[in-house]
């Protein structure tokens, strides 16, 4: 699976080329929580074949993860920052449409930060 375009900041971006996420004119703060986002709501994993990191699991979730790594963004390194982080996990379900994951932000001392991904229609009622 391939993410082939995304909206953000009211602005439809296509994922032509390998570094989009960090040539589409998204702010500072959004790169890092898209970032955030995807790596810390996942279960996902990340495995080293003969050269490369390779994520492994949920088709939309490696989807997302290879995302990040056409930007080149360290997720194997990245992705360590949840570990010992997590607080609470609410997983995917047919029923509820979204996942959540509750998090001591690795970078922000005593601050806790709940990701959730879903279904649109489940998530955008959901603010």
């Amino acid at each position: 699976m391939k993410m082939s375009q995304f909206l953000c900041e009211d602005k439809q971006i296509k994922n032509t080329r390998k570094n989009t996420l960090l040539h589409c004119e998204l702010s500072e703060q959004t790169l890092e929580l898209i970032k955030e986002s995807i790596l810390f709501n996942c279960s996902a994993r990340i495995e080293m074949d003969a050269t490369t990191y390779v994520p492994v699991g949920d088709a939309t979730e490696v989807g997302l993860l290879k995302f990040l790594q056409d930007a080149d963004i360290p997720i194997h390194l990245l992705i360590q920052q949840k570990l010992g982080r997590i607080k609470n996990t609410s997983p995917f379900n047919s029923i509820k449409k979204r996942s959540a994951c509750a998090i001591e932000h690795p970078t922000q001392p005593n601050k806790v930060v709940v990701y959730i991904k879903g279904a649109p229609e489940v998530i955008i009622d959901m603010c």
